[in-house]
């Protein structure tokens, strides 16, 4: 814990002095409106900034496709366009913002949390998902790495009656759920949802879709207004119909960001792949 923190205080110093040199340097641009970095600042900590806000304006200063942007106040140091000013601006306010709240919430299903051995003599492992019965689970490597680059609170989705170690039994059980859309109650709960805005959502596929008990979550809270981001362990399947699905049973005005699937013999390796798609969403510098 002590070496993450030292790398996001590192990334918020190399933030700070990266914004403090375009902060001097627009101060002495030809602009009637900037008069003073301070100025700049001060307009920076007036509004709240999301992960979109942020992905919308880089995706416009790249001339990217996006949403229709006229009633955003993005031009925070008032000099009339949209530019990297804003765009920094707007990061260090949603660093700042993401620090000080620790608003981030990385929940995850696995089925190694998710297990009674049914022969501890013979720990199997499923060869449909990879989910081995062995800790650390797939989406709980995941969701490891996906806390130390981008902080919060890390929830293990647990049933409360736990599967069978026998990947047939398990199989069988899993089957019957899916087809009788049974959602299994759950032997733990979050102190309070409104504690968090973001919330990462891991899982393996399951007969092309998720977990039961992931449903089970998510009918349990309310995720009105919050960013939800999903995150899968996968065989061939792919992530087959886990977005759909995990869509559906959201409120509309939920924000579903891009989610990652990574493929059961690549779970040892996916750090960087994992920095790569958090940068691409605006929650990691890499």
């Amino acid at each position: 814990m002590k070496g993450m923190s030292n790398v996001k205080k590192l990334v918020d110093c190399m933030l700070s002095v990266f914004t403090a040199t375009v902060l001097f340097v627009s101060a002495f641009t030809p602009s009637e409106l900037v008069q003073h970095p301070a100025d700049l600042v001060e307009a920076a900590e007036t509004a709240k900034y999301t992960i979109e806000d942020i992905k919308n304006l880089q995706d416009f200063l790249l001339a990217r496709e996006t949403t229709d942007l006229s009633d955003k106040d993005y031009d925070l140091d008032r000099n009339g366009v949209w530019n990297v000013f804003d765009l920094c601006l707007m990061k260090r306010q949603f660093l700042k913002q993401s620090s000080s709240e620790s608003n981030i919430l990385i929940a995850y299903f696995t089925r190694a949390e998710n297990v009674y051995l049914e022969n501890p003599d013979e720990i199997d492992i499923d060869a449909t998902s990879s989910a081995s019965v062995l800790l650390p689970g797939n989406a709980a490597i995941m969701a490891n790495h996906i806390q130390s680059l981008v902080g919060g609170d890390l929830f293990s989705i647990v049933a409360e009656d736990l599967y069978t170690s026998d990947y047939e039994d398990c199989l069988e059980r899993v089957s019957k759920e899916q087809a009788e859309n049974i959602h299994p109650a759950l032997a733990n709960h979050l102190n309070d949802i409104d504690d968090y805005d973001i919330i990462f959502l891991g899982y393996p596929n399951w007969g092309y879709s998720c977990p039961m008990a992931i449903f089970s979550f998510l009918e349990e809270y309310d995720f009105s207004g919050k960013t939800v981001i999903p995150f899968c362990t996968h065989g061939t399947g792919g992530l087959a119909d886990t977005i759909s699905d995990i869509t559906a049973s959201l409120p509309e005005d939920c924000t579903i960001l891009k989610q990652i699937g990574i493929y059961r013999s690549d779970i040892s390796d996916c750090y960087s792949a994992i920095a790569a798609w958090l940068s691409e969403i605006g929650l990691c510098q890499t």
